[in-house]
């Protein structure tokens, strides 16, 4: 595409990244990034939040991790994305962290954010709630409320 007459714009790398991300091609990916940053499409912030995904998805949570910190805008999917990196990467408490952070520096919780932390009390995760257990929105709310006010 691009040694055609058609220019790729920033949605066409999108959902190149998109698809390595869904193909765990770590390779390919990486390459598109490094092909993003010659560009100076590398800050935005769909890419961000796409390559976050990819890297994460692929197992380099570091580099997930340094785009997040490097970033200079975030928004509800980046920060979702990162929750979600996290968790599917055996880091449940880090995860928490994070999400509590966010939490007191006022960041608007959104219910994917909620819906991505819950992850980590999953099957499979060393959180693992009790069968049966079902944690109730009023009691996370709850917990959340009574952690802005200390």
């Amino acid at each position: 595409m691009r040694c055609g007459s058609v220019s790729p714009n920033s949605l066409t790398y999108l959902s190149a990244l998109m698809a390595c991300s869904g193909l765990q091609a770590l390779l390919g990916g990486h390459k598109i990034h490094g092909l993003l940053w010659k560009l100076g499409m590398q800050s935005d912030l769909c890419i961000e939040s796409a390559l976050m995904d990819l890297y994460s998805k692929c197992g380099s949570l570091e580099a997930a991790w340094q785009i997040f910190e490097s970033a200079e805008e975030l928004d509800k999917v980046s920060l979702t994305v990162i929750l979600v990196a996290f968790t599917q990467n055996g880091l449940e408490e880090e995860a928490i962290q994070i999400f509590m952070r966010m939490v007191k520096l006022g960041i608007e919780v959104d219910p994917n954010m909620v819906s991505a932390i819950l992850g980590v009390f999953g099957v499979g995760t060393s959180l693992t709630l009790d069968e049966g257990y079902v944690p109730d929105k009023r009691c996370i709310l709850y917990y959340l409320d009574q952690d802005k006010k200390d």
